[in-house]
């Protein structure tokens, strides 16, 4: 019985000391990457990683994470492993939009395809969903919201998602994110451009030898 405990109690110990060396090797890692950034881009990352994982301003002062239980999956919804913001600390379309501050249009349509994504667990939806997302946010109407909608597609923030449905892109994500840090955000549709004039060229040498032969006909 004695023996029974005392393996009890060692395979105990072996696991705390398995979670101290995760949570150390977990902390050095994110020091190290924190340490080369800004005192700003810091907080900012800080502070996006704490609210996707719904750990309240209170718990990083000192307080104790509260325990959550993930809602049921929706089928239709997100895919399986993606983490929906709606189990975390609820923030309103009206308080988000404030928050990443968009004064583009399509910076607004990003905005709210990512709350619609992350908050409402709505990975496909259609112009009419960012159009009463618009309205509930108490933002001003889109003079064209399917114009919007496209604009956003052309700048690569939205994608196809089938039967008139579209999605958000990851790139799409990372602008909203660096938000409202416009210059971290400018950097990343400047990436995505770069992304694609490196894929031109190659179509160009495809058709070049169609235009040739055509010519010399």
């Amino acid at each position: 019985m004695n023996d029974e405990k005392t393996s009890e109690e060692q395979l105990s110990l072996d696991q705390e000391l398995d979670a101290a060396k995760q949570e150390k090797e977990a902390l050095d890692k994110i020091i190290a990457v924190l340490m080369g950034l800004e005192k700003g881009t810091q907080v900012r990352l800080l502070q996006t990683v704490a609210t996707f994982l719904g750990i309240w301003a209170a718990h990083l002062a000192g307080g104790t994470p509260a325990t959550r239980t993930p809602p049921p999956q929706q089928p239709g919804r997100l895919a399986a492993g993606e983490r929906p913001f709606s189990d975390r600390e609820e923030v309103s379309p009206k308080q988000f939009l404030l928050q990443k501050a968009p004064t583009l249009n399509y910076e607004r349509v990003a905005g709210l395809a990512y709350y619609l994504t992350h908050y409402r667990e709505t990975q496909f939806f259609k112009t009419l969903d960012i159009t009463r997302l618009n309205t509930e946010a108490a933002q001003p109407p889109f003079s064209n919201s399917h114009d919007a909608v496209k604009k956003a597609t052309q700048k690569g923030l939205l994608v196809q998602a089938g039967k008139g449905r579209k999605q958000i892109s990851a790139m799409g994500e990372q602008y909203v994110m660096a938000l409202p840090d416009r210059e971290r955000a400018r950097a990343v549709l400047q990436q995505m451009g770069l992304r694609r004039k490196r894929k031109r060229p190659a179509g160009k040498q495809k058709t070049s030898p169609r235009k040739t032969a055509g010519s010399e006909q």
